[in-house]
């Protein structure tokens, strides 16, 4: 048999596969990325990125709903979370004679779920809304689709000639009502 330029073409793709059981093992074995390599890659797909001085806002039909100032926001474990701290959010509506309104709250960390639209306020929480009333608790949350905050770790609401202690707090952005239950306690002052 003589052998050719052309034959010889193809004899060592046919060498390569008849002895692939061979060496094929080692091949990939030699060619995997060791383990400090597959860690390193792991612990960058799950970075959390961070952005400092941010101001959030959310939009409803071209009107600006209500935003929210920290000093840091960052992802968390979800992608769909957004952590802040040192938030500072103000909710803008509107009174029943259409009169702009205001309900601006504080509160030490924040966290919002981009797919639920649902705004949690976290550590001394404070609202303050345009009448004068003020609210205190350590959790409160926001509720996009309803646009109520509700609060059901105790809270504290105080007003210029009262203060009540409840256990739960409702309030209705839309139409300003604030509903406080469980077990009230009241001071007139």
């Amino acid at each position: 048999m003589r052998f050719e330029s052309r034959n010889t073409i193809w004899i060592v793709p046919l060498a390569l596969f008849l002895t692939a059981p061979f060496w094929y093992g080692a091949a990939a074995r030699f060619l995997a990325p060791t383990d400090s390599l597959a860690t390193d890659a792991s612990a960058h797909a799950e970075t959390n990125f961070t952005m400092e001085g941010v101001v959030f806002s959310q939009f409803r039909e071209g009107r600006k709903e209500w935003q929210a100032n920290s000093r840091r926001l960052y992802t968390g474990e979800d992608e769909n979370d957004f952590l802040m701290e040192d938030v500072q959010a103000v909710f803008f509506t509107a009174d029943r004679a259409g009169k702009p309104r205001q309900v601006d709250i504080v509160g030490d960390q924040a966290q919002y779920n981009d797919v639920s639209k649902i705004l949690t306020l976290t550590g001394d929480v404070v609202v303050r809304n345009s009448d004068g009333y003020e609210m205190q608790t350590q959790v409160l949350r926001y509720f996009d689709s309803s646009r109520q905050l509700k609060a059901d770790t105790g809270v504290l609401v105080t007003g210029k000639e009262f203060e009540v202690k409840g256990r739960t707090l409702e309030y209705d952005l839309k139409s300003g009502n604030y509903r406080v239950g469980g077990r009230l306690q009241g001071r007139f002052k």
